[in-house]
Order: C-alpha cells, then structure tokens, then sequence
C-alpha cells in the first residue's frame, strides 16, 4: 500500500510512503546522476511543495532574503553545472554541497524575479497546453489513419 507523502529522488517522485520529513515550499537538485549531461532537455531543478521526504540522492534549497525559492528552481532549471561536479567512476557525475555552494547565481531584485518567475510560468502553463493538444491530435490522426487505411472511410 502506497502512503500519503512524495519520496523525491534526484529527478523526481520515485514512490509515496507513510511519513514526511519536509514541509514547505523548496527546491531539489539532484547530488549524482548522469542527468547533469542532459540539462538541455532534463530539468535539473524541480519545484516542491507541502509535506514530502526526500532521499539522500538530492540537496534540499530554498530562498533567504530577498531570493525566492522560484528564482533559485527557475535558474538553475536548465543549467550547465558539470564544471562544478566531480566524476565518480567513468560517467557518474556528483555535485557535493560544497561544490552546490560555489556555484554562482546572479540575484535581480525582487520584482525582477517575480517578473521573469511569472514568465516562466506562463511558458510553462502553454507549453502544457500545446502538449496536449498534441496528444488530442495524435489520437485524432491516428483514428483517421485507422478509418482511412481499413476502409470505413473513403475518401473521394
């Protein structure tokens, strides 16, 4: 039986269990993986919120001052920071917190980054959109292709 809280590893959501260890709003970032090599296309950062646990395979950060949590996910979401990890073996990657805490990040005042932060979700809220009106439209062709192909439907 699956519990009621999130279990985060490095890249996300690897089970639900009973107990929680974490409550807030915070942003993980994964400590080893060969996901670092893939942060064109992989997030790096992801965004958490209410009561979860998280595994020893991810750092736990959130903003201070006049640094918001988001900036800090939204930043580093995409980010190159393999000059900042050490190799473990030949491929895997580790990003230690020593080597978290050098890694540099630029703070704009605040209402900067609330600005860019409503950007970003926005381009988040319709890539989403068109993701899935893809996906209505792949079913769409694929039922047309199926009526088209067997016969059902002619086409004159």
């Amino acid at each position: 039986m699956q519990g009621e809280y999130p279990y985060y590893g490095p890249t996300g959501v690897l089970d639900h269990i009973n107990e929680y260890r974490v409550d807030g709003k915070f942003v993980l970032i994964g400590e080893d993986g060969d996901h670092f090599l893939k942060f064109s296309t992989w997030a790096m950062t992801q965004l958490v919120s209410g009561r979860f646990n998280v595994s020893n395979h991810a750092h736990i950060l959130s903003g201070i001052g006049n640094l918001s949590t988001e900036w800090v996910h939204y930043y580093f979401r995409h980010r190159d920071v393999t000059l900042f990890t050490t190799r473990q073996g030949a491929g895997r990657f580790k990003l230690n917190q020593a080597s978290l805490r050098k890694l540099p990040l630029p703070i704009p005042p605040p209402a900067e980054q609330e600005g860019i932060i409503a950007r970003m979700v926005a381009l988040e809220g319709r890539e989403e959109g068109e993701r899935h009106q893809r996906a209505k439209l792949r079913t769409l062709k694929q039922g047309l292709m199926d009526d088209l192909l067997t016969g059902r439907v002619r086409v004159k």
